[in-house]
């Protein structure tokens, strides 16, 4: 209102926007393994933020060492912070300093409300105790799977011009992912980035015009991949005709702009694909499809018969790293991320693949 203070908000503020909280209920817990699975304990429900605490009696002042599985969240003894689950260089193993008598171990373990299919990455937290620090990060190291071959991850994104904001909010965010891949791919020459939607491209170069050799450079040296239409068109509810102007008008445009066209179409974060897709892309000159959306009974490689009959290889594979929320904006625990994208990966070499290609193509993702 007119004449009253803007709210304050801060440690320091005198006033608060939001009350503190008053009670915590606390729940008496005995468990026999080291990993606490907070989903579980709030009856499957997302609880965004939860604590556990344990007090813990030490005969003598002693160091101990905590295993951490690197989940998102903190620990603290005695009310000084051990572990920081949120630092983007997270240190798996934690020094517990003891002190005589009695002592107090509160665990964060933290998620976001309201995303409970990814729940494994943040509602769980490992804990154990080592007396020594070798034995506690020989047992925090990640144990790959044996499994022989090897996985390719490529950074990237797409846009949904228009989804929860209008288009004008979204550029602003595309334009920034673009602007930042692009100076990964100036700064690293291994670097590789995936590129591949008009409504971004376009507008970026229009403004950018500093970088459009360098762009077509990275494309030609095989660094950049780019898509198979002009963004990722949402099969069930436009007709055939708009599907093939899409690719048509896409793939003119990126050959136009970037000098290459693509062999394969993406349609990562489409509901559903109707059943001339297979005609409409072999008759554009694609060789295969990868699509994301899990339909049950779809293997992840087949092959698929159109309506006339066309035949194509399709490839059906999450368009984020993995749904274990690592790069799709929801920074996990990398182990998580490495578990489940082996596990994936067992999944291709039962097809006879002794390669896979991650792409992230999650929703508006800048570099990691």
């Amino acid at each position: 209102k007119s004449g009253e203070p803007l709210p304050e908000v801060g440690v320091l503020s005198n006033s608060k926007t939001f009350a503190d909280v008053s009670e915590i209920t606390w729940t008496e817990l005995a468990k026999n393994d080291a990993n606490i699975d907070f989903y579980s304990l709030f009856g499957s429900r997302t609880s965004g933020t939860a604590y556990a605490a344990s007090y813990i009696n030490s005969a003598t002042e002693q160091n101990k060492f905590i295993e951490t599985d690197g989940f998102l969240g903190a620990i603290w003894l005695n009310g000084e912070q051990i572990y920081d689950g949120f630092s983007l260089t997270v240190r798996k193993v934690a020094l517990a300093k003891f002190r005589k008598g009695e002592n107090i171990l509160l665990v964060r373990s933290s998620g976001v409300s309201g995303d409970s299919w990814r729940k494994n990455g943040g509602w769980t937290a490992l804990i154990r105790l080592w007396n020594s620090e070798n034995d506690a990060k020989n047992s925090a190291e990640f144990k790959p799977n044996g499994a022989n071959g090897t996985i390719f991850y490529l950074e990237g994104f797409h846009v949904d011009p228009v989804y929860l904001h209008d288009q004008r909010g979204y550029a602003k965010i595309t334009l920034s992912n673009t602007a930042q891949y692009l100076r990964n791919l100036r700064s690293d020459k291994n670097y590789g980035a995936y590129l591949s939607e008009i409504d971004y491209l376009k507008p970026y170069l229009d403004t950018h015009p500093e970088d459009r050799d360098f762009l077509r450079q990275t494309v030609k040296d095989g660094r950049v991949g780019t898509g198979g239409a002009y963004n990722q068109f949402n099969e069930n509810t436009i007709g055939g005709e708009a599907i093939i102007r899409n690719i048509l008008y896409g793939q003119s445009m990126h050959q136009a702009m970037l000098g290459r066209k693509s062999e394969s179409l993406a349609v990562w974060d489409v509901f559903g694909h109707a059943p001339q897709i297979s005609q409409i892309a072999a008759k554009s000159d694609f060789t295969g499809i990868t699509w994301s959306k899990k339909i049950t009974g779809f293997q992840p490689f087949f092959y698929d018969y159109a309506l006339d009959g066309s035949r194509l290889l399709h490839r059906r594979v999450d368009y984020a790293y993995s749904f274990s929320g690592f790069g799709s904006g929801k920074n996990y625990s990398f182990d998580n991320f490495r578990k489940m994208t082996e596990r994936k990966f067992e999944e291709a070499q039962s097809f006879g693949s002794s390669s896979d290609l991650r792409i992230n193509a999650a929703d508006f993702t800048p570099p990691w």
